[in-house]
């Protein structure tokens, strides 16, 4: 009996033995299939497809899965997804793309990213390793960067594949609206757009996903997956903040609505740009923290609201310029901030734009503006700041050193002059009290968005209503 139980010992351990000696074998064939395929070129490979082609290949099957013994599900060969990915996609890698970097993982995580070193997040939510095998002509089917949205798997590209989670009412943690994103052609949309000989929204990777001018896809150092350096010129983006949106806008615009960069960042010249301001509140309405950067007024991803003098609508508020009538409400946008909770009352432009003589209503038929109609506020300002010198961001095309409180109103108050289809009359052969004097004007008007109040000895009337504004 002994000796049978000697045999059965014996049996038991050459069994155990030959089944560690098979599981090392698989192991080390599988590694060293791994380093074949990883760290050399890939051979008899569909150009496209950097994954191989497995239907002329089986053998590179084992570069990603072991035949019996996976370590996680799908027979891979890594206890996760995502650590099978990293064989190739790291810094020691057969593959270009060091996505590993990109995420952190061999050191602190990137500030801000898609939620794959959490595992909440797997690599194949946008990437299919197989590509898209063979059409009915048995060509091979390939997605750039082997896009394939799990949410939407018949997406491979363009910014439909960002919003197949990233779109609002979805329940991502970063909304974007799709039907107020820009259209292909417009804005930051536009793919013929470049700078520095980079075009950001036409990636050269051939996915049509114009986010990624603005957005890295893994991970980033900065908050909400910013690109560091989009154009790939000095100086490097900073926070989530008006670095960015320079990398681009930085010259002034061909419209002279914008000049530029170094302007814009005077506060001398654009107060918009001040964080902290004696005179109103420089917050907008549901943009915290964001006092003094273009996302005051602008979101990035689009908007219902616009100018009709940009393609592209961004502004957080109503903005209706290109009309032939306005009224206050026509420029809540701006009344956002210059309203009756101004520190300085100076700065509440709403009140006395909302008076039925006020925001220098047009009282002259003929013109481009209807009898009663306010002006528009870039009538008389610039919203993004004076290039030549003008106070309270005054339009350059009136003039420059605007701002002394009577040069800026004969820019427009003098013979000949053009304004909004009418031609305004000498002030000095008008109205007699304006012949020799050279006072400021406000010494006698009251406000120059409701000129007509407060007017010392005889009121501003009928003999100046004809031809002027």
């Amino acid at each position: 009996m002994k000796t049978t139980q000697n045999r059965k010992q014996i049996f038991d351990r050459v069994m155990s033995l030959k089944r560690f000696f098979a599981l090392a074998a698989s192991v080390l064939l599988t590694g060293a299939m791994v380093v074949f395929y990883c760290y050399l070129p890939a051979m008899g490979a569909d150009d496209n497809n950097p994954h191989g082609n497995y239907t002329d290949n089986t053998n590179a099957c084992a570069s990603c899965h072991v035949t019996h013994n996976g370590q996680a599900p799908g027979l891979l060969n890594r206890p996760s997804q995502t650590e099978s990915c990293y064989l190739c996609h790291d810094a020691g890698g057969q593959s270009q793309y060091d996505v590993a970097g990109q995420f952190g993982v061999n050191g602190d995580f990137a500030n801000s990213h898609h939620q794959i070193p959490e595992g909440t997040q797997q690599c194949t939510d946008c990437h299919n390793p197989h590509d898209g095998g063979r059409d009915e002509q048995g060509q091979p089917v390939h997605w750039p960067r082997l896009l394939q949205s799990k949410a939407a798997p018949d997406v491979h590209g363009g910014n439909e594949f960002c919003f197949s989670c990233h779109k609002d009412p979805q329940g991502a943690t970063r909304r974007v609206d799709p039907s107020t994103y820009p259209a292909v052609g417009v804005g930051h949309n536009n793919p013929d757009f470049a700078i520095n000989g980079v075009t950001p929204f036409k990636p050269a990777s051939g996915t049509g996903i114009s986010c990624m001018a603005c957005h890295a896809q893994h991970g980033s150092s900065l908050d909400k997956l910013l690109q560091v350096n989009p154009t790939n010129e000095s100086p490097n983006v900073t926070d989530e903040n008006k670095s960015l949106c320079f990398k681009c806008h930085n010259q002034a615009g061909p419209n002279g609505r914008y000049a530029g960069k170094a302007v814009y960042d005077n506060t001398a010249l654009n107060p918009h740009a001040l964080q902290v301001s004696s005179n109103t509140n420089v917050n907008y309405p549901g943009v915290t923290g964001q006092a003094g950067q273009c996302a005051s007024c602008h979101d990035p991803h689009g908007s219902v609201n616009g100018t009709a003098q940009v393609a592209m609508k961004t502004l957080r508020g109503v903005y209706n310029d290109g009309k032939t009538s306005y009224l206050a409400d026509d420029f809540a946008l701006c009344f956002g901030c210059h309203n009756n909770t101004s520190e300085n009352s100076s700065y509440d432009i709403q009140t006395p734009y909302s008076d039925i003589q006020g925001g220098h209503y047009i009282k002259t038929a003929g013109g481009n503006l209807e009898v009663g109609s306010k002006m528009a506020c870039e009538s008389c300002h610039t919203l993004h700041g004076s290039a030549n010198n003008n106070k309270y961001m005054l339009k350059d095309s009136l003039g420059a050193n605007l701002g002394d409180g009577r040069n800026e109103c004969l820019a427009c108050h003098q013979a000949g002059k053009q304004v909004e289809g009418l031609t305004m009359r000498d002030l000095s052969s008008e109205v007699p009290e304006h012949a020799d004097s050279t006072a400021a004007c406000l010494s006698c008007h009251n406000s120059a968005h409701v000129p007509t109040q407060g007017i010392s000895g005889s009121k501003l009337g009928e003999n100046v209503d004809a031809g002027a504004t």
